[in-house]
């Protein structure tokens, strides 16, 4: 049974279309009868036995009456799925163990097709394990959709085939088909505090961790506080004036450049990149300059959200070969 399983596991994979858009047609969509349609062609075997049995010509016009709409339905019900255009239009990172959006696009090259099954071609047992998504996709605008999947390590994810169906216009047929659309998102270290001291920053100690706080060494002014600023930094006069929730900035006069090394961080590697995950999470929302050294890259101190995201891929993928 292995080797039959694994033989029908390559075939599927040598018909299924592949591609970042695809578009579906007669050679690779399928159909099978559904449990209403087998139902109805055991009516119609009924009907004609009774028409047999009795040489009514009446019974004769309803059971071939019922067989051509039988015969009707296996042309439209495949004709509403083929001809229709998906693409793969990409997924925002996530971290470690989130959910991760994959958008999808459809299109229809000939009129309206509708009631399109969307899901993931995962299984248990003959049944799928994910619900169909059912949109309908016009021709002049498509249609939109999103397929969830939980991202549970960090690296580039690979969430598999999308199984698309149909079973318009009467449900008595399901027409189906799988495509892969090489659909991924880039996973982010799963965010921890932890203890870290960066070189070249001043910081303060606070319930045994280290904390990357703003400098105190010049009064810049005032900003509204945030969640996790120290409670001495606060500015009590003007809450006491009831003007909002005010926190005291101040600049660090640090001459030397501020890294996140690898090197500093206790803990097994994905627990190290989980720690400097949150403090470039942590840096960049203080808009503090920072840079980051792993065994195998350096990232120069720089700020913003470019920056960010080229510290956040380098953790994302360190180890990992392609």
């Amino acid at each position: 049974m292995a080797v039959v399983s694994d033989f029908m596991e390559k075939w599927a994979a040598n018909k299924m279309l592949k591609g970042q858009e695809i578009t579906l047609n007669y050679k690779r969509v399928f159909i099978l009868p559904t449990k209403a349609g087998i139902v109805f062609v055991l009516l119609l075997i009924i009907i004609l036995l009774l028409g047999i049995n009795y040489q009514s010509n009446l019974v004769y016009g309803l059971c071939f009456t019922l067989g051509s709409i039988l015969f009707i339905t296996i042309i439209h019900t495949c004709r509403n799925l083929a001809n229709t255009i998906i693409a793969n239009t990409g997924a925002a990172p996530v971290f470690a163990g989130e959910a991760a959006s994959f958008r999808l696009h459809l299109e229809s090259k000939k009129g309206a097709n509708q009631a399109i099954g969307v899901t993931w071609a995962s299984y248990k047992g003959n049944e799928l394990q994910e619900e169909l998504q059912l949109i309908d996709v016009t021709k002049q605008t498509g249609a939109d959709l999103l397929l969830i999947k939980e991202a549970p390590k960090r690296g580039i994810f690979y969430p598999g085939r999308i199984y698309i169906q149909t079973q318009f216009p009467l449900g008595l047929f399901v027409s189906w088909t799988e495509v892969d659309l090489f659909l991924k998102v880039i996973v982010y270290p799963k965010p921890i505090a932890g203890v870290i001291c960066p070189s070249g920053y001043v910081g303060e100690e606070e319930d045994g961790a280290v904390s990357l706080g703003r400098g105190v060494d010049d009064f810049q002014g005032l900003r509204s506080y945030q969640p996790g600023d120290s409670m001495r930094f606060i500015n009590w006069k003007s809450f006491s004036k009831e003007q909002g929730l005010f926190v005291k900035d101040f600049s660090s006069l640090v001459g030397q450049d501020v890294w996140l090394d690898f090197a500093l961080v206790e803990g097994s590697i994905d627990h190290k990149l989980s720690v400097l995950c949150y403090w470039v999470l942590k840096m960049s929302q203080e808009q503090h300059p920072f840079g980051l050294k792993l065994p195998n890259i350096e990232l120069p101190p720089d700020i913003g959200e470019k920056h960010q995201q080229e510290a956040l891929y380098a953790l994302a993928i360190y180890g990992i070969t392609k």
